[in-house]
This record gives C-alpha cells, sequence and structure tokens, in this order.
C-alpha cells in the first residue's frame, strides 16, 4: 500500500494556476495560420479541453472493508482496509481545496486509479467506535471532494472563456498588423 495524506501539499488554487499558465503559453505559441483560420471559440474549446480537470464522484454508496492481515491469526490489533470506489482525476484528493476541512488526525490513504483505500486499526474489538471514526473521516472527505470540485467546476468554464478571449486578442492583434503593412503600400516579403 502507497499510502498519502489526502489534502495535503499544494493548493488546487495552485494547481490550477499553473494550469492555466501552461495554457496560456500554448496559445501564444500556436502558429499565426492556425489561429487565423480557426474561429476562436473553436480553436479556444480544442485547447481549453486539454487542460480542464475532471471532477471527483466519490461512490460512497459502494464502499467495502475488507480484512487486513490473516483472519486466523491471534492478534492485539485489528485492521481493516475500507475502499471507496471513485471516478475522476485522482491527484485531487492530493491538493488542498479552498475553505478545506481539516480533520482531527491526518486521514492517510492509499489513491489508485479508481478507488481510494484507507487502512483503519483498533487495539480491541469495539467495531462501533471504529466505525464512528470512519463516519467522520468519510464525511470530511465528501465535503473536501465537495469544495475541490466547486474550485475544479469553475476553473472548467473560466478556461474556455480564457481561451476563446486570448485567441480572439491574438487575431485582432494580426490584424491589426496586417492593416499597418497593407498601409505602408510597400510590398511585404515574407
Amino acid at each position: 500500500m502507497n499510502l498519502t495524506e489526502l489534502f495535503i501539499g499544494v493548493t488546487l488554487e495552485n494547481h490550477l494556476t499553473q494550469l492555466r499558465n501552461k495554457m496560456v503559453e500554448e496559445i501564444s505559441k500556436l502558429e499565426a495560420k492556425q489561429v487565423q483560420e480557426t474561429p476562436p471559440a473553436e480553436l479556444g474549446e480544442r485547447v481549453a479541453k486539454r487542460y480542464q480537470v475532471k471532477p471527483l464522484s466519490l461512490y460512497d454508496d459502494k464502499k467495502y472493508v475488507r480484512e487486513s492481515g490473516p483472519t486466523y491469526a491471534a492478534t492485539t490489533t485489528n485492521s481493516i482496509h475500507l475502499t471507496i470506489p471513485y471516478e475522476g482525476d485522482a491527484q485531487l484528493f492530493r491538493l488542498k481545496p479552498n475553505g478545506m476541512l481539516k480533520p482531527p488526525e491526518p486521514i492517510r490513504a492509499d489513491v489508485i486509479s479508481d478507488v481510494i483505500t484507507l487502512p483503519y486499526s483498533r487495539p480491541d474489538f469495539d467495531g462501533k467506535a471504529l466505525r464512528e471514526i470512519i463516519e467522520r473521516d468519510v464525511e470530511i472527505i465528501k465535503k473536501n471532494v465537495g469544495l475541490a470540485n466547486k474550485q475544479v467546476q469553475s476553473f472548467n468554464e473560466a478556461i474556455v472563456e480564457t481561451a476563446r478571449s486570448m485567441l480572439r486578442d491574438r487575431q485582432d492583434a494580426m490584424l491589426k498588423r496586417k492593416q499597418f503593412l497593407n498601409e505602408l503600400g510597400i510590398p511585404v516579403k515574407e
């Protein structure tokens, strides 16, 4: 198991800003011919799509538990793994959303392509107490996923308009440049 603390590290806002900056750089490097010949709405949508983030869908209703370690051994610790299926960008589990709810103790999980697995252990057989901890952790995860998804939704909507606007501006600047050169009345050598 490769455990990581959830919602710790770089802020989601920082991550989204970096994605936006990469998109801006890509748009600035697009060939002039492509910018001139493709409508900004179409090209902007195409470019922005590569930088959009897929929100998380957490399937809490499909969670399940597996025993950890041999079930036949007499142990002093009772360990389980709680697994929750999800869809979306797994990286969102590692980023801090705005307004993040901090758990009383860090929540650690193994995040893979379609499930997160949280390890739990108790020194006794108090299943009810462990259930309360699990429910608290799952609730915090769900709330933080909701906060992250709000940020992602805003970002995904804004980035399309940003791309379109940049491409319109670039087209306008190219047109002005062409008009400027035409007004000179001197042939332009390319």
